[in-house]
Order: structure tokens, then sequence, then C-alpha cells
């Protein structure tokens, strides 16, 4: 790759990590171009170069991604979302929400499913999608258990944060072994605020092994097609790598998330290395086409 697309492409991608720091803030293009050094001009002619899009329609696409988790995952007024995401009004809001979606902010929160048609750029060039997700039918099963509920929040920059599977893990009596071990996650709803999410993480225990028979708790996964998301990853950037296929995996497939839990599935990697840890991944979504 020659040298000046690829500075120009690291350009591009510290813009957008810096419109991610920011997106709850009123973005202008001049503010853009103070903060990259850029002229305007050339700014939004090298993102739309780079990305296929103009920056404020990334923007915006951004702002609306995150209304949707907003809108499921907490109790906020619909106007709150609309002044937290920097929209000029609840009007604004209003109408940009409806033109993508077809739908308006209150019809979407009132139903159960997190449809994703939004087709967002992957500009940071996160995580690999060399692979192509498959799409399974699973039949309705049960499981045996027990939770563990988990404070989070949507900025994961809270440092009383615990949603981190490097502490969840050892909570729920998890040993990583060669072996897949089941957990189930629930995404929370009808929280107060971005900062008072509630996950329920369900560690299934294998078969009808239950160790303490009082304890005993059970899940019902209802079947129905699932997104299947494999990776081999390191603990700490799980998080991450989950809400990069809920943003841009989704969207790619053009699939739409439905009610239920997701499986994720976890075994020890080959990699043993202290330093560099890894396990092997396999992430299902409910979703309907």
């Amino acid at each position: 790759m020659p040298v000046h697309k690829s500075f120009q492409e690291a350009v591009i991608r510290d813009i957008a990590v810096w419109i991610e720091d920011n997106i709850n803030e009123r973005i202008s293009i001049d503010r853009l171009s103070e903060t990259s050094g850029y002229s305007k001009w050339y700014l939004q002619r090298l993102f739309k170069k780079h990305s296929g899009i103009r920056i404020a329609e990334y923007i915006r696409y951004r702002k609306l991604n995150k209304a949707t988790a907003l809108l499921h995952l907490t109790n906020l007024h619909i106007y709150q979302i609309a002044d937290m995401l920097g929209f000029d009004s609840h009007q604004t809001f209003h109408k940009s929400f409806f033109r993508f979606f077809g739908v308006t902010p209150a019809e979407y929160r009132r139903t159960g499913d997190w449809p994703a048609k939004i087709p967002i750029p992957d500009i940071q060039n996160q995580f690999s999608m060399s692979y192509s997700p498959d799409i399974k039918i699973l039949e309705t099963f049960v499981v045996c258990g027990h939770a563990h509920m988990v404070h989070s929040d949507l900025e994961q920059q809270n440092p009383d944060n615990d949603f981190d599977r490097r502490n969840i893990y050892p909570a729920l009596g998890i040993e990583i072994a060669d072996h897949e071990r089941l957990i189930l996650i629930s995404p929370p709803k009808h929280a107060d605020s971005i900062q008072a999410l509630n996950v329920e993480m369900f560690s299934a225990y294998e078969g009808n092994n239950i160790v303490n028979e009082e304890r005993k708790e059970t899940r019902t996964i209802n079947g129905g097609l699932y997104l299947e998301l494999t990776t081999s990853i390191a603990l700490s950037q799980i998080h991450d790598w989950v809400v990069f296929n809920y943003t841009y995996t989704l969207t790619k497939y053009n699939l739409t998330r439905r009610e239920g839990f997701d499986l994720e599935y976890i075994a020890a990697g080959n990699n043993q290395n202290p330093n560099n840890k890894l396990y092997n991944i396999r992430y299902l979504i409910p979703v309907k086409i």
C-alpha cells in the first residue's frame, strides 16, 4: 500500500475514533477541521474517498445507532436521548430516526426487535471481517446453572463497571478449559441511566451436573435463527468484538436482532502465553431476516 494512502486512512481512522469519543456532543465540520488540522473542503473530500459516505452522514448514522441502544436499554425519555446525542431538537431526532428505520422512536422502543438497517462503514477497521458468519437454526432447549448480575454502562468508561470478563468468569466459578463452556447473556432493559445497566450472565452447567440442588436454576433458549460468530481473542477484547458485530456485522447482512439470550461458548485457545492468552469464542445472536 502506498505510504500516502496508508497515511490518509490512518487520519480517517483517527477522526472516526474522535467522533466516537465525542458522539454525545454537537459535532460540526468546523470543529472536526480544527481538531484534525485540515481544511473543511479537504477533510470532507478525504473522508468521502476512504469511507464512501459524507462525514455528516457518518456522524448521523453513529448517533442513530447509539439511539437504538438507548431506546432499548434505558428508560430515558426520548427528548432526553435526543438532547444527549446532540440533536438540534426533538423534532430533528424524530425525523432522522423515522427516515432510516421507518418507525418513530416510540414505536421502535415498544418492539422487542433490534433492527439494524443503517449501513455504517467500519472506518476504524477494529476487527477482521475476512470470515463469513454462519446462520444457524437451533431447536428450543433448556439449560441448568446459576446466574450472576453484573453492573455495566453503555460507555464502558465507568470505573465501577464490572462487566469485564476477566472478573466475571472467576465470579461465575468457570475454569476455562479445553472444552467449551456456555454463558447466556441477557440484554438489560429499563435502566434509569446509561450508567445503571444490570446484565444477567448465566453460567450453564454441563448436562444435569448440579452441585447444589437448592441453587438450581433453569433458562429456556428459544429455537430459531442465530447468527454465529467465531474468533480467537483475549478476554479483554471480547466486549469490543461483540459491540463491533452488533454495530457492523448485523447491518452488513441486513439482520434484525430478536428477543432472546446471546449465547457465548468459550474455551481456552492454543496460545497459552500468559501475556497474550487467547480464547476460542463462538458467539450466537438471535436474529431474523
